[in-house]
C-alpha cells in the first residue's frame, strides 16, 4: 500500500504571529532573569567581600540580639492574641 505525499503543513497568519508574540514574551522574560541572576550575584559576592573585610562589631552584634528579641516577642504577642 502506498501512502500520498504529504503536504506540507500551514500555519494561520494570526496563529503564526502569536506564536511570535509568545516567544517574545518568553525571550524577554529569560532575559529578565538572566540580568536579575546577575544583579544577585554581584551582590552576594560585595556581601561576602563585605563581611571579610569589615566584620560586624560587637556593638552591631548586640543592636541586632536586641532587634530580634524585640521581633520575636512582638511575633508572639501577634499569634497569642490571634489564638
Amino acid at each position: 500500500m502506498r501512502y500520498a505525499a504529504r503536504t506540507p503543513l500551514t500555519i494561520h497568519p494570526a496563529r503564526q504571529a502569536d506564536r511570535a508574540h509568545l516567544s517574545a514574551v518568553k525571550a524577554s522574560a529569560l532575559q529578565k532573569k538572566v540580568a536579575l541572576k546577575a544583579l544577585l550575584e554581584e551582590q552576594m559576592c560585595a556581601s561576602a567581600h563585605r563581611r571579610i573585610v569589615a566584620p560586624m562589631s560587637e556593638i552591631e552584634r548586640k543592636l541586632n540580639k536586641s532587634l530580634l528579641v524585640r521581633v520575636h516577642a512582638c511575633k508572639a504577642i501577634v499569634k497569642a492574641g490571634q489564638r
